[in-house]
């Protein structure tokens, strides 16, 4: 049986910690930051948060995920490869007074190599966990 099948029918390791993303932009922005999540939260096996939407002042647009993708379907359809929750969770949040601020926050550069998400950013997922 091949590694990927026997991922698939053994589920998936145990999660390396959470990603929380916030997209901000237009909606091909958004789009854009929502891929690049999901292929991070795979390449370092987190759990990915649903992405919140920055309201822009310019866009003016308050939608949130739901309103704009089929939340059950994409985590339905990436249920095989990285795991998909609507919050952080509450063991978590309580450690950070419930406050998101408080919580450890990555400014990546556009165009990061994959030796950053590796070598800095995984590790600090790993502490937090």
């Amino acid at each position: 049986m091949s590694n990927q099948l026997r991922r698939i029918s053994s589920g998936l390791p145990e999660s390396n910690g959470y990603l929380y993303i916030e997209a901000n932009g237009g909606l091909n922005q958004q789009r854009t930051s929502i891929c690049n999540a999901v292929s991070v939260a795979g390449y370092l096996n987190a759990t990915l948060v649903i992405p919140h939407f920055h309201f822009h002042s310019i866009w003016r647009d308050p939608s949130k995920f739901g309103d704009i993708y089929d939340e059950e379907f994409f985590v339905k359809s990436l249920a095989n490869d990285v795991r998909v929750v609507d919050k952080i969770p509450d063991y978590i949040m309580e450690r950070f007074d419930y406050n998101m601020s408080n919580v450890y926050n990555f400014r990546i550069k556009a165009w990061s190599s994959i030796s950053y998400y590796r070598d800095t950013v995984l590790p600090k997922l790993l502490e937090e966990k």
